[in-house]
């Protein structure tokens, strides 16, 4: 007598007989290894036993808690229905990959993972999902409720490639933590869709952070990309919130990484920390979070010449203060902010260390001070005036010829001040011609009050007759102490900065009527003129004066490589210093 063991024939054409054994071991379900799936019972071992068959897992529909870490060295594939839910701590909840070395996907199934914790827990600095050294993995995830929600790490090797979609990842100090440990790098990865938040309960001490970039190993991150996610980050507690933020032990973090789509609600700020340069992001949604440009930049260190520098931002608003107004400039902040107004692209910020777009020129102006040494600059006497000169002579007569201006941080005592020059760059002191309240006999127009810390913003409305205007701030009953201040046009884009040193020198103290003008970029602040002589250390110098390099080449030793922008003369010293932007070689 002999026995013949079950066979199966798939319904459909062509199908043929398989022994049900091996068809079942095509897939292997955690409960082959005795998993129970009831949300209390730990299921650990199951789990386990089932990825160490170096098989595709099946998780079935059930919550399946686990107590001790999982470990995925192979980059098994895990699929299914099923929740999984950590009730362990002091360790990582799933681990893909090990530190040791890079682990290279073999297959084109993906993992799709569901994983929470049992309570949200922050002080036990774990991560749900790591993973460690692994290229080209595809893993479609929800995760809820741990301090490192999502964890891409490069050690001794580097963690590239991936694909990322997220379903959501909730309740995390840190949803996303892109971190190079070591000699480690992490590149080139694609996080798509979904939803990274932090809900309307959620109040902590600490920062919250959409992205997290970590450098402790020298590779800077690079090459990622994120897709139309949107980061929705509440905090009612002390700590603040922020999309990206820049960490570790090195100065340089993370740069040309790509965010497009993005949705930014309720979140304190766009970047933050350090060291994130050269990215591009843009938004598809703003709302009141984006109320001001230091909503936008917050680093970590004033002092710091890499805090968050040469990163484009194009918001899909038209500005962060009215619908009906785009940015001219913004001075003080270490990025670029480029705005839209109903598809005509116009100027972008001049923050401290970045660029400033030239629309005829079709190029980016660039600015940097090799290091910025001070976040302000204080008014010396009450005839000073520091501001940015402005050509409106393009500005058609039906238009609003109105500018806003905010002042973001001043000691109180500063009052908003304006100089007016006709086509001839002959002085205008027709109180008529300003509407900042009266003109201060023989000097400028000056508002009538004191300016106070983030005080609102304030709108000047000039005449037909002035073509040119030098707006800024001056002393008022106390010093000002400029941080940040950033202008906006109303009601039309025909405003222009003016960039011609020649321009400022027809300016002369004789049609100023004994105003002392000081470009923004003055001191403390890059000004904003871009000559194109070479630097002679016989002849005098504007402070801060930047002057372009012309014949721009890559220098430098491996992984340090830089190209110098320019040079910034220091009237202190009498010395040229060099504007420098690495290249990531």
């Amino acid at each position: 007598m002999s026995l013949t063991r079950p066979r199966l024939v798939q319904a459909g054409t062509g199908a043929v007989g398989r022994i049900l054994h091996d068809k079942l071991a095509d897939v292997i379900s955690v409960t082959d290894f005795g998993a129970v799936g009831d949300g209390v019972t730990d299921d650990s071992a199951a789990i386990q036993a089932a990825i160490n068959t170096g098989k595709v897992v099946y998780i079935p529909d059930g919550t399946y808690a686990f107590a001790t870490g999982l470990t995925n060295p192979d980059l098994v594939p895990i699929y299914g229905p099923g929740k999984l839910k950590f009730t362990g701590s002091g360790e990582n909840a799933i681990t893909f990959g090990n530190t040791s070395t890079f682990h290279l996907n073999d297959t084109t199934m993906p993992s799709n993972i569901w994983l929470e914790r049992s309570t949200t827990d922050w002080t036990d600095q774990f991560s749900g999902i790591v993973l460690d050294n692994a290229f080209e993995m595809s893993l479609t995830v929800h995760i809820d409720g741990f301090y490192h929600g999502l964890k891409l790490r490069g050690t001794s090797s580097g963690c590239n490639y991936n694909k990322i979609f997220i379903d959501s990842i909730e309740q995390c100090q840190s949803n996303i933590v892109l971190h190079a440990s070591t000699s480690g790098n992490v590149n080139q990865s694609t996080f798509i869709g979904g939803r990274i938040n932090n809900d309307s309960s959620t109040s902590s001490a600490n920062d919250i952070y959409g992205v997290e970039m970590i450098n402790d190993s020298g590779n800077k991150i690079n090459g990622h990309q994120f897709i139309n996610t949107s980061i929705e980050l509440n905090n009612v507690g002390a700590g603040t919130t922020s999309c990206f933020h820049g960490s570790g032990t090195e100065t340089a973090i993370a740069d040309r990484n790509l965010v497009t789509g993005l949705r930014m609600e309720n979140t304190d700020y766009l970047l933050s920390g350090k060291g994130l340069q050269n990215n591009t992001i843009i938004t598809t949604y703003d709302d009141s979070a984006l109320s001001t440009e230091t909503d936008i930049i917050n680093g970590d260190d004033a002092a710091s010449d890499r805090i968050l520098s040469d990163n484009e931002i194009k918001l899909a608003r038209g500005n962060m203060f009215s619908d009906s107004a785009y940015e001219i400039v913004n001075i003080g902040r270490q990025s670029i902010v480029h705005n839209e107004d109903g598809g005509s692209n116009e100027y972008v910020s001049a923050p401290a260390c970045g660029a400033v777009w030239d629309e005829s020129a079709y190029t980016w102006l660039r600015r940097c001070r090799g290091v910025v040494e001070h976040d302000s600059f204080q008014l010396g006497t009450n005839a000073d005036v520091l501001g940015v000169l402005f050509d409106v002579s393009e500005v058609a007569e039906d238009h609003l010829r109105k500018m806003s201006i905010k002042i973001h941080a001043a000691a109180t005592g500063g009052r908003l001040a304006a100089v007016c020059f006709d086509a001839s760059f002959a002085l205008l002191s027709t109180e008529a011609d300003c509407s900042l309240g009266y003109y201060a006999a023989g000097e400028y127009y000056r508002s009538g009050s004191d300016i106070t810390i983030e005080s609102s913003e304030t709108t000047v409305t000039f005449s037909s007759n002035v073509k040119y205007v030098f707006l800024g701030v001056t002393n008022g009953t106390a010093a000002a102490d400029i941080m940040h201040m950033s202008y906006h046009a109303l009601g039309q884009s025909d405003i222009k900065i003016v960039y011609d040193s020649d321009l400022y020198d027809d300016i002369s103290q004789a049609n100023t009527g004994g105003a002392n003008l000081h470009p923004c970029f003055a001191s403390d602040f890059p000004r904003s003129e871009v000559i194109p002589e070479t630097p002679n250390a016989g002849n005098s110098y504007p402070d801060g004066l930047f002057c372009k390099n012309d014949t721009v080449v890559e220098a430098g030793s491996a992984s340090s490589k830089y190209i110098i922008n320019g040079w910034i003369y220091d009237a202190g010293t009498t010395t040229w210093y060099e504007s420098r932007t690495l290249t990531g070689n």
